[in-house]
């Protein structure tokens, strides 16, 4: 077979992406079938997945360099925040959504220039990250439910939860997450309990 793709053609930045020239050599060369390969390059395009040098890449499509010194999770946020529907309440939820894994958090806008996510099926997010996504001249907040002692959720009469504005340092270094087999069951211990493995919390 011919060789037709040219590693030299490749900037100089990339030319050490195993990632990119995999995906070069299997368009142009046949490795894979075009439309796999497309698929896969799309994928890649998913800012979540991306890391290192190929986030870079994806980061400089939008116009974005990184920081010296600024990690995967931070740079991942700034090039989501920088988006033409940056402030709109479906941007705002969509992000959160990634950011967190929860995959419908809660958005209240009642408040006048003030909007608050809350995310209990997800990792709770910094004011920061939120405040990031929030148009300009708008408070972005994270929401947390108030519970008692007991514990039990503190709700208004029609059972909706009261929430209160998350303090960073409230927000766990720590994260459990189940382990599961390839087929998504739980790996349980002798005695029916999940088995959690943990990591550390998102910046």
């Amino acid at each position: 077979m011919v060789e037709l793709f040219n590693k030299d053609l490749i900037l100089e930045q990339y030319k050490n992406s195993p990632r990119l020239k995999g995906y070069i050599e299997a368009l142009v060369n046949g490795g894979k079938k075009v439309d796999e390969a497309l698929d896969a390059l799309g994928e890649s395009f998913d800012i979540e997945k991306a890391d290192g040098e190929w986030l870079d890449l994806l980061g400089l499509i939008k116009g974005l360099k990184r920081y010296a010194g600024e990690s995967d999770e931070k740079f991942k946020i700034r090039i989501l925040s920088t988006s033409k529907d940056s402030g709109v309440p479906n941007f705002v939820i969509r992000n959160i959504q990634k950011l967190s894994h929860d995959g419908s958090p809660t958005y209240f806008d009642e408040v006048p220039a003030t909007f608050f996510v809350y995310t209990p099926k997800g990792w709770q997010q910094k004011r920061e990250t939120v405040q990031k996504l929030a148009p300009a001249g708008v408070l972005g907040l994270p929401g947390a439910a108030l519970i008692t002692a007991k514990p039990l959720f503190i709700c208004t009469a029609k059972g909706e939860r009261i929430l209160a504005v998350a303090q960073d340092k409230d927000i766990p270094k720590i994260r459990e997450f189940e382990i599961l087999t390839d087929d998504g069951d739980a790996i349980l211990t002798e005695d029916g309990h999940e088995i959690l493995g943990v990591e550390n919390g998102r910046d």
